[in-house]
């Protein structure tokens, strides 16, 4: 099934499209790497009451495994849904998505499998068709139990409504739209005898960083301390700039300038050549002294740019 493009609001100017590719690159907080071991951490602690539920549930054992985490868009949770899959978007109080759960549809075709008899052993054939009452009723027993151990409690609670609201499925998938920004997303494989589904989880970076932030903290607690400022000067140092020398003619009437002509030869005033402005874009940076070693002309800097000065001295020399 082929999607609609997501209803991310495109970038309208070059400062918002550098504004995005620079947040794809580092998400909200400049440090990705930070968020993705926080969020696998987050995971890691909710398997044990999620495997111990489902065992449970399941007539066979199921094992869970973490296949991947990373920094993504939240728009993201929206792309590779079949009419088979299974959606639910948990709400919190803070937050209409604070929590996406995607169960593929060879996710839903083996769970359902395995609790109404089937052989887990044998190859489970998925169809593509949305899914009966039976089969959301399946997805939505699967949901529960990591909403619940992602949910936590406490101070750090995600505080999710519940109970969930029923699993989206089949034509209703094509009506979902979600806020776009910066997000987690956790990709956990669930595999029961020869067969195995995955189960996604994505969570706005505004949610996470909002009741997981103290795990990010201690993340950055751990590591020996730098700078973020002196890793972006790091970035900054090795951009490149045009540089301009700038050598004052003098100072000059409007109606000389006026009368100025092709061919015509101004002279300089008497020490300017010691008074050259270097600059990088409108920002004056060095004043420096123009001249010349062997064919090539130079500039040579003298000093910091003072800009106070350059002040009074253009009060003083006025008329």
């Amino acid at each position: 099934m082929t999607r609609k493009q997501d209803n991310a609001i495109a970038p309208r100017s070059e400062a918002e499209k550098r504004a995005l590719i620079i947040e794809r690159l580092i998400g909200d907080t400049g440090e990705p790497g930070q968020i993705v071991r926080a969020a696998r951490k987050m995971g890691e602690r909710v398997l044990p009451s999620v495997s111990k539920t489902l065992a449970e549930l399941l007539p066979a054992p199921v094992e869970i495994e973490i296949s991947a985490v990373e920094v993504t868009r939240f728009s993201e949770a929206l792309r590779g849904l079949s009419q088979s899959s299974a959606l639910l978007i948990a709400a919190s109080s803070s937050s209409p998505d604070a929590l996406v759960m995607h169960l593929e549809a060879q996710g839903v075709a083996i769970l359902v499998n395995a609790l109404f008899g089937g052989a887990v052993d044998d190859e489970v054939e998925v169809h593509d068709k949305a899914l009966s009452p039976t089969e959301l009723d399946v997805a939505s027993l699967i949901f529960k139990p990591f909403a619940e151990a992602l949910n936590g409690s406490g101070k750090r609670a995600l505080d999710l409504k519940m109970p969930l609201p029923e699993p989206i499925n089949g034509q209703g998938l094509k009506k979902q739209s979600l806020r776009d920004g910066p997000a987690v997303h956790l990709a956990l494989t669930l595999t029961l005898g020869a067969n195995s589904g995955v189960l996604h989880l994505y969570m706005p970076q505004r949610v996470f960083l909002q009741h997981r932030g103290n795990a990010i903290a201690d993340e950055a607690g751990n590591e020996p301390k730098e700078d973020w400022s002196e890793k972006f000067s790091g970035e900054i140092k090795r951009s490149k700039v045009s540089m301009e020398a700038q050598i004052m003619l003098g100072r000059l009437t409007l109606a000389q300038i006026a009368d100025f002509h092709a061919g015509q030869v101004l002279p300089l005033d008497i020490g300017a050549m010691e008074s050259v402005l270097l600059k990088a874009g409108s920002s004056k940076l060095f004043s420096c002294e123009f001249g010349k070693l062997g064919d090539q002309y130079t500039v040579r800097v003298r000093e910091p740019f003072d800009a106070e000065r350059d002040l009074m001295n253009e009060i003083l020399t006025q008329d």
